[in-house]
């Protein structure tokens, strides 16, 4: 039996922490009910932040999974992440090996579409250093900005100068100091 994280993951749709979480609940929960009616039933489960799987050859379950594999490694998300032994740890939920574009404008809470930093970030999908409420978030941002395209980091850094008077791994080094503090 697997499980798995998943997000519809574009420009339109994140899902939230507190999604994910819930998610795998359910998710969970629809597992254990399949497994308790039909221990060897085959299945392959699906929502917004969490999946499950068992599977014991049928061809149609392996094209799904397959299906998403493909999904996740293209959107950034990790498909050999198994969250089922500590299903609040979300360490695993993204694949650092591509980069993740910022929400997009529309998508963004009312107060942050008013913040000149969040704005420029989702009008362009452009990842930019600034301070965050967590040292965690912080981290997570500079990893993504590391996985942008060249081009998009040059941009990056012409808006960086701008706001901050300093290139985004200047910034990068600057907020680390305050975080270590």
């Amino acid at each position: 039996m697997y499980l798995e994280s998943t997000s519809f993951h574009s420009k339109n749709y994140k899902a939230s922490k507190k999604d994910i979480l819930k998610a795998r609940e359910f998710v969970k929960k629809v597992k254990d009910l399949a497994s308790s009616y039909f221990p060897n039933m085959n299945y392959f489960f699906l929502t917004d932040g969490a999946s499950t799987i068992h599977n014991n050859g049928n061809p149609a379950i392996k094209c799904c999974r397959e299906a998403l594999i493909k999904y996740e490694k293209s959107n950034g998300f990790n498909p050999k992440e198994d969250w089922s032994s500590n299903p609040s740890d979300l360490s695993d939920y993204y694949n650092e090996s591509s980069y993740d574009p910022p929400m997009d404008f529309d998508s963004l809470p009312s107060h942050l579409k008013r913040d000149k930093i969040h704005a420029f970030r989702a009008k362009n999908g452009i990842e930019l250093i600034h301070k965050e409420p967590t040292y965690e978030e912080f981290k997570r941002i500079c990893r993504n900005w590391k996985l942008m395209p060249d081009d998009l980091k040059k941009k990056s850094d012409e808006f960086s100068l701008k706001v901050f008077g300093m290139t985004n791994l200047e910034h990068m080094k600057e907020l680390e100091k305050e975080y270590n503090k």
